[in-house]
């Protein structure tokens, strides 16, 4: 298989565990009653806000350091900028899935959630890997 074969394959496991991982939380979401429900979403308000300034704020980061040309520092210095991006990215995502599974654990949510919780976060791990690794060869 070709390393552009591999890129994609590896985008298209992406989407396809990201779509998936939401249709379990979703689901994982039906157990929870109505007093759990509003403890989950009004304790993960802030924490949602804060997680997408700092996503845009990666994105934001690359787009101006491409825009200025700046990439050449990073080649110099023998690192491949793309690795670099998504290396922050797939950071962000371990990050934010280890503090709100944290969260949820103190919040002695449902074993029925947590489980859908769990698998949903495996997904998307399996996701942004797939991603990686089709990255890796590609470039």
């Amino acid at each position: 298989m070709n390393p552009e074969t591999i890129f994609y394959v590896g985008i298209a496991i992406a989407l396809a565990t990201t779509l998936y991982g939401r249709v379990i939380r979703e689901r994982g979401l039906k157990v929870l009653n109505a007093e759990e429900l509003h403890d989950l979403m009004s304790s993960f308000a802030k924490t949602r806000t804060y997680s997408v300034f700092v996503l845009v704020g990666i994105i934001a980061v690359y787009l101006i350091l491409g825009a200025t040309n700046s990439f050449e520092r990073f080649w110099a210095m023998g690192i491949n900028p793309m690795y670099a991006y998504f290396g922050m990215l797939i950071l962000y995502v371990f990050v934010t899935q280890g503090l709100g599974i944290s969260r949820m654990r103190k919040m002695n949510l449902p074993a029925a959630y947590m489980k859908s919780v769990y698998q949903s976060a495996a997904l998307q791990v399996i996701g942004i890997l797939s991603i990686a690794v089709g990255l890796v060869m590609y470039l």
